[in-house]
């Protein structure tokens, strides 16, 4: 810029004539600056017009037409006098068209002028003394992000920032020299923006987002930086809200050095392996709550946290009471549960939680249990604080049910809910077939887990049929992920799969009561295979613990002690 002042200088006192099609050291046109006999030099395509050889600080205070045209009514006499209050100089407004005037009401605003593809101004944004913003002339045709036209469309690194006044900050930082754009419409339309300027951002190797210090624009660079060119997104941080703050404070530097000290955009769910460090050293191994029976730990010592616990069952194989069992035991180990059983209302839950407890099938009958004895056994489960039940019947919105789920996890602090079941779930949906609906609530119920941190024992039904031996499921026929009924997503999107198998047409009528429990899936735990026999009592309601060699003992084993009183309040559950 320095030798273009000095040659055009020299060149009017020497000659003393009109110098046209010269390049602008403003605008970067090739051929719109002249230079008078007087000693000035006037751009036909930015309007700036300077004395040649003056300083910075002899510039002249001018008026710049806008090339839009007349019917779109723009504001045509702008002053580029600098900005004392945000710290900007009046060459940088010049150099940004960034300028002064008065709108039809007759009040004092800043404009923003918009160019187009060509270069040409078609739009302007007016901002007030009370940052109320309004637009004239036609914005759509304007370029996606302010300030392109100022740069050319490929080099090694550019800035962009969420307003105009950061954007002119920014190159005043940089001496006016360096790469800067910004959004036209503030953080909510950083994604449309950058999208339609793709093509043009591409051009650089680095696209730096300078963004506020704050939730919007912290959210911004999220939504921002995911559409832009792979491996050229990168984030610098400022030490104040924005770069016009830094400005103004006089931290120019911090502007510079958050430009070279930018860092790689990561989305927020992918860490490099060097952050995870300090996660690593403070493992505490798997966390959740033991299991119920002691049989079980060898395969599944846990129900993890956060995981999908499925379990497969038949018609009649035993699934409502073992959930009766993990809820029980659960409370009793004092979590806070939410209980969504769809087949029954929470009054007839919490009667199989309570008769669980003081050993008793109070669904049968309540005789011999007085009403002291069940009031102090309900406060003591189900009506403990923390154990939600969810009132409702039949089929019903999964989108509903993942809702109260949300709820109960947050309001409710529930670490655990038990969902009985799938089927019953979906079977009000009529706009997509049970594939379907099965894969879009699996994924939604999987993504929930996540994100809350929390486990689903999840009961799902089995399709028709019969296993390799030609035994049907109710004859306790073997079960495999592959008779998950509805879609494989249910087994795929599960972190640990239990069939429960049980012959319920066994001559026996010790075996009708035997369910094994067959680990299918272990994500976390690995191993599979049977893990254990459980024992109904048909006296106390409850699922005890099976030894291997069960038949070598008598059943009355795994009763109920009929010398321990089925109305102790104290008695604990067998197993």
């Amino acid at each position: 810029r320095a030798l273009f002042f000095y040659r055009s200088k020299t060149l009017a006192e020497s000659q003393g004539f009109i110098a046209t099609h010269m390049p602008c050291p403003d605008c970067g046109s090739s051929d719109a600056l002249s230079v008078n006999d007087a000693g000035w030099s006037h751009c036909f395509n930015c309007g700036q017009r300077r004395r040649v050889g003056a300083d910075e600080g002899q510039t002249q205070q001018t008026q710049q037409k806008p090339k839009g045209r007349p019917d779109k009514g723009l504001i045509e006499d702008l002053e580029f006098s600098g900005i004392p209050a945000r710290g900007l100089t009046a060459e940088t407004c010049q150099k940004w068209g960034y300028g002064t005037g008065k709108n039809k009401h007759g009040d004092t605003v800043h404009v923003a002028q918009e160019y187009n593809s060509s270069g040409r101004v078609v739009a302007q944004k007016l901002r007030t003394r009370d940052k109320k913003f309004t637009w004239l002339g036609d914005k759509k045709d304007a370029e996606p992000l302010y300030g392109m036209h100022l740069w050319p469309s490929s080099g090694k690194r550019i800035i962009i920032t969420e307003g105009e006044i950061d954007a002119l900050s920014v190159s005043q930082a940089q001496q006016n020299r360096w790469p800067v754009v910004s959004l036209a419409d503030g953080a909510q339309s950083a994604k449309k923006a950058l999208s339609e300027a793709y093509e043009w951002l591409d051009g650089y190797e680095r696209i730096i987002l300078m963004f506020d210090n704050d939730e919007p624009g912290q959210k911004a660079i999220e939504e921002a930086a995911s559409v832009l060119p792979p491996g050229k997104a990168f984030i610098a941080k400022l030490p104040l809200k924005d770069a016009n703050d830094c400005l103004k404070a006089g931290k120019v530097q911090a502007i510079i050095q958050a430009n070279f000290d930018a860092h790689p955009w990561r989305p927020d769910s992918v860490l490099s392996g060097g952050e995870l460090w300090e996660r690593l050293t403070n493992y505490k191994g798997p966390e959740g709550q033991v299991v119920p029976w002691d049989m079980m730990k060898g395969h599944i010592p846990l129900l993890p946290i956060p995981s999908v616990v499925t379990l497969l069952a038949g018609t009649g194989s035993g699934k409502s009471t073992t959930c009766r069992a993990i809820e029980h035991h659960l409370i009793k180990c004092g979590e806070n549960i939410g209980a969504i059983h769809l087949e029954e209302g929470p009054d007839r839950t919490a009667l199989g939680i309570v008769g669980y407890e003081v050993g008793e099938r109070l669904d049968v009958s309540m005789k011999g249990v007085d009403r002291t004895t069940m009031k102090a056994a309900y406060d003591r489960t189900a009506g403990r604080e923390g154990v939600y039940f969810y009132d409702s019947f039949g089929s019903v919105d999964p989108d509903v049910i993942l809702a109260k789920i949300r709820y109960l996890a947050l309001a409710g602090g529930c670490r655990y809910i038990i969902l009985d079941h799938l089927s019953i779930m979906l079977s009000g949906i009529v706009t997509m077939d049970e594939r379907k609906a099965i894969d879009v609530t699996m994924t939604k119920l999987r993504s929930l887990v996540q994100e809350l941190k929390i486990c689903v024992i999840l009961v799902s039904h089995l399709t028709k049929g019969s296993d390799k031996g030609g035994k049907s499921h109710e004859e306790g026929g073997q079960i495999s992920l592959r008779d998950a009924r509805g879609s494989h997503s249910i087994v795929q999107l599960s972190d640990i799969v239990v069939a429960l198998e049980r012959n319920q047409q066994a001559e026996d009528a010790h075996d009708r009561n035997l369910i094994t429990l067959r680990v299918l899936k272990n994500r976390q735990f690995s191993t599979t295979g049977v893990a254990c026999k459980l024992f109904y009592d048909t006296k106390t309601g409850r699922l005890l613990d099976y030894p291997a060699d069960y038949r070598d003992n008598p059943v009355d084993e795994f009763s109920r002690d009929e010398s321990e009183p089925a109305s102790d309040p104290q008695r604990e559950p067998a197993y």
